[in-house]
């Protein structure tokens, strides 16, 4: 999709290094990592839902809010939410977010819910 410009490339290439935020399960922290995955690029830039071009509509992450951090960890490690809803594995990039480590992933929860 990057190769096709369905999907934008901001600000690339990025002159010289990037730093981290101090890695913890932190709003500061998970806005570094949903930025560094490119969460907006399909979830809208609210994280509402959006389409952006060609690409189909991505559903929020507002139901984040509705979810404790083990959770939302649990879902995103086994592609199943706590209500037993099996998500789609199409269009998401699972085998690589299920691979963040705790404290990725925990940041990215108090993100959403601190930005939704």
């Amino acid at each position: 999709m990057i190769t096709l410009g369905m999907l934008p490339l901001k600000d690339l290439p990025v002159p010289g290094p990037v730093a981290s935020k101090s890695i913890g399960p932190t709003v500061e922290y998970g806005r570094y990592i949903a930025n560094l995955i490119g969460c907006s690029e399909c979830h809208g830039k609210d994280l509402s839902g959006g389409a952006e071009k060609l690409s189909p509509k991505r559903p929020t992450l507002r139901v984040v809010k509705g979810c404790n951090v083990e959770q939302f960890v649990e879902t995103l490690r086994t592609v199943v939410n706590p209500t037993g809803r099996a998500l789609d594995k199409e269009e998401m990039p699972w085998d690589f977010i299920g691979r963040l480590n705790d404290d990725e992933l925990a940041g990215l929860h108090a993100y959403f819910v601190s930005f939704l």
